[in-house]
This record gives structure tokens, C-alpha cells and sequence, in this order.
């Protein structure tokens, strides 16, 4: 048998591909190794020049004085994106196919937003479902501490500036038709239902009008009484005392706007603007009501007889009343007269 050779080792250890340069330079190849580095640095060096030669030759030549006019232009344009916050949370995202010289950070500036082109696309993207359910909460809240404020103040209190603050104004609004949407129907829509069944020579006072939609959708003159001015043709003035001329009105309508505690100035004015004969319509929320005949009385001694009585939905109740006599008012407080404010849960 032959015997077993072993490796030759260094310090106690095996030469392995780790003791390689300790291998080579024992074995006087230091001088080799040096050179074989020089020619590895020397490749790479001219790879990034003949890099930079190719790309120079794709170069568009032009002139001293040129270059410093314009800037050298691409075969294909340079697509930019611009990205502006928007008062309401949204992204702006403008694509600009403007020339090439600006970069996205001189973008950014608003001197370089004149050179953007009418034809570019101009998009927003749209906030994501957590941002709008935070907005739709926060619009909620809003509606919500406006109305309970309604409710439990007399209308007096209402400060006629009010109709400035358009952010209120928006607020409430838009709290209130996310609430309609979620009833199986609209109390406004059955207010016109009957009226246009009624003759066209009628004068329709809508008092707490909103929004003013009764008027455009209803065959009648309608003369429409908000404390809040929405639209060009709403006169603004409190529902319990309004412009309008003594016995001139065959209809009165109060749809949702029985809201204040005064509500027997507002029984009092539709009883001084209506003729003899002419009718009261009142649209509320039936959880208002304690019993609806307790009401019925009381509007009696005001010169008012219950005609009509429409309870099927579980939501609001419609009532229909006939102006009879007009006797004295009666004074103090009436029994039944009340409803009952909608008062959210504290949360």
C-alpha cells in the first residue's frame, strides 16, 4: 500500500482556495498577481468609455450658441407627471408632454405650470373608501349637531348670517338628503303628488322650504320661505313671520319644517296668510308625534279641521287640515300642540 501523503500546511492550517494568495505569493507569483488586477481595472475603465463614445454618437450635434436657447430634444418625448394636493384630499395628476428640458422637481414649481399644454390629460384619483367614510362621518356629525340645534331653539335664535356660512349650509343639506335616501320614501314627493292633482290658479306658500325643489316641480305658484336663502328664488325670513300679504295664500305646506320650539307662531302665521277654505299640509316625522289625534285638537282651535291622515309609512306621517273660520288665537299654551325634538344618542 502506499502511504498517504499529506498537504503541506501553513501556521497549522490547509492551503485551500482561501490560502490561494498566501500559496501564490510563497511560490513568488506576487509580482503576476499584481498585474493580473491592473488588467481587470484597466477592462473596466474601458467599458464605461465605450459606453459613453455610443452614446455620444446618438447625440444630436448642434451648435454652441444653440445649446444654450434650447435643450437637445429625444426621439421620444419625455412623458412628465405632476402630482398637487387639491383643497378636497384629492391627487392631482397632470401627464405633460411639454418639452423635455424641465424635470420633475422644476414642475413642482408654479412658474413651469404655464408651460403645460391644454391638451394634456388632467385627472384626480379618487380618495380611497376610508377617506370617504371618514368625510360621509364627519358631514353626519355635522348634520347631526345643526339639527339638534334646531330643535331644541325657538327660530329667533337663528342668526340671519347664518345664510353665510356656506360650509353649514353645504353640510347640513348633504346630511340631510343621506338621510332621505335611507327612507323608503320622500314626504316631498307626495306633498307634490297632491298639488298637482289641485287646480293650477292656486297660491302655494312653502314655508321652511329647504332648497326650494317644491316650486320647481309643482304646476301651482309657489312662493318659497327659508330662514337660509339657497337658491335665487327662496325669500329668506323666519316662517313665523313672513313678507307675505294677509289672507293671499289657498295652500300652506310645512314639509320637515316644524322644527323649532315656537310652533305655535308658525300655526299662527299659516292661519294669517291663508283664505278662508284653503288648506294646511304638514309633512313630519311620525317618532315626533305623541298621538296624532292630541294634535289634530289642538290645530281645531286655530280654525283647522283634519281632512286627511296618511300613516301607511313607518317614517313620517302626512296630515291634511281645512281652514274654516278665522276666530280669535287662542293665548298661553295649547294642550296636544308640541312635537317632540329628534334628539340623537350621545356617542
Amino acid at each position: 500500500m502506499k502511504p498517504i501523503r499529506k498537504k503541506p500546511t501553513i501556521v497549522g492550517r490547509p492551503i485551500g482556495s482561501a490560502n490561494r494568495k498566501i500559496k501564490l505569493q510563497s511560490r513568488g507569483f506576487k509580482e503576476k498577481i499584481e498585474e493580473l488586477r491592473a488588467r481587470r481595472s484597466l477592462r473596466r475603465r474601458l467599458k464605461v468609455v465605450c459606453a459613453c463614445e455610443e452614446a455620444s454618437k446618438k447625440e444630436v450635434k448642434q451648435s454652441d450658441s444653440e445649446l444654450k436657447d434650447t435643450a437637445i430634444p429625444r426621439k421620444r418625448p419625455q412623458r412628465t407627471f405632476i402630482s398637487v394636493e387639491t383643497p378636497e384630499g384629492c391627487r392631482m395628476v397632470i401627464h405633460s408632454r411639454t418639452s423635455t428640458d424641465h424635470s420633475v422637481s422644476e414642475f413642482r414649481d408654479e412658474s413651469h405650470l404655464d408651460d403645460i399644454k391644454m391638451e394634456d390629460q388632467v385627472f384626480e384619483t379618487p380618495p380611497s373608501k376610508a377617506i370617504i367614510s371618514a368625510r360621509e362621518k364627519l358631514t353626519a356629525a355635522r348634520f347631526r349637531f345643526i339639527n339638534e340645534f334646531l330643535y331644541t331653539n325657538p327660530s329667533s335664535a337663528i342668526d340671519k348670517d347664518y345664510s353665510k356660512d356656506s360650509e353649514s349650509i353645504e353640510a347640513y343639506f348633504k346630511g340631510f338628503s343621506q338621510q332621505i335616501e335611507k327612507w323608503p320614501s320622500n314626504p316631498l314627493d307626495k306633498v307634490i303628488a297632491y298639488l298637482n292633482g289641485q287646480a293650477k290658479d292656486l297660491v302655494v306658500a312653502d314655508l321652511g322650504c329647504g332648497q326650494g325643489l317644491l316650486e320647481k316641480r309643482v304646476k301651482q305658484k309657489v312662493v318659497s320661505v327659508d330662514i337660509v336663502k339657497t337658491n335665487s328664488w327662496v325669500v329668506q325670513a323666519d316662517i313665523a313671520d313672513t313678507p307675505i300679504d294677509s289672507d293671499s295664500v289657498d295652500v300652506v305646506v310645512f314639509c320637515l319644517s316644524l322644527m323649532n320650539t315656537n310652533l305655535s307662531d308658525f300655526i299662527g302665521e299659516a292661519r294669517r296668510i291663508l283664505r278662508v277654505g284653503g288648506s294646511l299640509v304638514i309633512a313630519e316625522v311620525a317618532s315626533r308625534f305623541g298621538k296624532v289625534g292630541s294634535f289634530s285638537r289642538a290645530l281645531k282651535r286655530f280654525g283647522f279641521i283634519e281632512t286627511h291622515r296618511d300613516c301607511s309609512n313607518k317614517v313620517f306621517v302626512l296630515l291634511r287640515y281645512k281652514f274654516v273660520n278665522r276666530s280669535k288665537l287662542p293665548k298661553g299654551q295649547i294642550p296636544g300642540l308640541e312635537l317632540k325634538p329628534c334628539l340623537y344618542k350621545k356617542r
